[in-house]
């Protein structure tokens, strides 16, 4: 199974792949469209192995699954406890096919897949759904899906999100690389720990705080998109929770060619938790320029919408400038900063 796209992967994996830009998917090999799976041969399919993994992962499977190899498993009265249909060329999965009446994980990633709703008889026993890399440009039913953990919908073709109130299970939700033009309203899904919206048309994080639960969130990727005022990042305080933010790849481009450093102001912004930004780790400078920054409210003036950006810039390449790829940000007297820090902290917040 291909780790980085399958729904089983550790956290430091998730966190490397929440930041990752994917530029091309793997190629399928061409198929005629008059093949069908039944003249695949079936015993050349595993079987489900002891652990309840039916593992049918890159077996060239053409538009449905193979008929006399799931009647074979039904005669065998044996469940299917994960189902593992990835890197085929499904373009239906009739899971009346299959004895699925316990299955909690599917990976049907890299198919050529349009419609959750063949899905909707495990709507009970579904906790992990992985379909990145299909054709899918609708979630009709998606909040009947009421038990799902784990679900990952990237590379599709979703514009829109439809209300959801009832996934109140759902602690990871990855929407990378699809058409989405603003912050879906997630305000519901308060298990939520980590949100992958990269790569889509957001050109606003406004009201992000009234879309997405922050209590829980630790993940958040917001790279990719198409944010041209680095003041939108003001929208993110509060999220003092995330441990991981990804901002990458959205047009922060100054006018001077970006040759200061956004990552102490953008930690400024977060605060409390944060250790990772766009995947790598925040140094010691970098978080003391950020406490710096926020003690004395340097860059509260710079707000959204408000036309500052080429003014945040401008103040970013005198207090954040670069000096070469080693160094993020220009050497500065850590005694003065640390004196300041320890002089504002004691004042404003003790």
């Amino acid at each position: 199974m291909d780790s980085a796209r399958s729904g089983f992967l550790s956290p430091e994996q998730q966190i490397e792949s929440s930041v990752s830009i994917s530029l091309s998917t793997p190629l399928k090999e061409n198929f005629n469209d008059s093949t069908d799976t039944a003249h695949f041969p079936s015993e050349d399919l595993p079987d489900l192995d002891e652990n309840g993994l039916l593992d049918w992962s890159d077996k060239k499977l053409v538009k449905s699954l193979p008929r006399e190899k799931c009647a074979e498993l039904i005669r065998l009265k044996r469940n299917i406890l994960r189902l593992n249909v990835s890197r085929n060329s499904l373009r239906s999965i009739d899971c009346s096919l299959l004895p699925l009446e316990k299955c909690s994980e599917i990976d049907a990633s890299q198919n050529e897949l349009t419609q959750l709703q063949q899905f909707l008889q495990l709507i009970q026993t579904l906790k992990k759904l992985n379909l990145a890399d299909n054709r899918i440009n609708s979630l009709g039913c998606l909040d009947t899906f009421v038990n799902l953990q784990w679900l990952n919908f990237s590379h599709n073709r979703i514009e829109n999100l439809p209300k959801l109130d009832q996934l109140h299970n759902l602690s990871t939700l990855i929407l990378n690389c699809n058409r989405l033009r603003a912050i879906p309203n997630l305000s519901k899904l308060e298990a939520l720990t980590e949100l992958g919206l990269h790569g889509n048309l957001i050109r606003s994080f406004e009201n992000i705080h009234a879309l997405i639960p922050s209590q829980n969130l630790r993940i958040l990727d917001l790279g990719g998109n198409l944010i041209s005022d680095l003041c939108e990042i003001n929208y993110l305080r509060g999220f003092s929770n995330l441990e991981s933010l990804t901002v990458l790849g959205n047009n922060f481009a100054s006018p001077d060619g970006c040759k200061f450093s956004y990552r102490p102001f953008v930690y400024s912004c977060i605060l409390g938790e944060l250790k990772i930004l766009d995947g790598v780790c925040l140094s010691e400078g970098e978080v003391l320029k950020g406490e710096w920054l926020h003690s004395n409210r340097k860059t509260r003036s710079f707000r959204p919408g408000s036309g500052s950006h080429a003014q945040l810039c401008t103040f970013l390449l005198l207090e954040c400038p670069l000096v070469s790829k080693e160094l993020p940000i220009e050497g500065v007297n850590d005694d003065r900063l640390k004196k300041g820090l320890e002089f504002e902290f004691h004042r404003t917040f003790i």
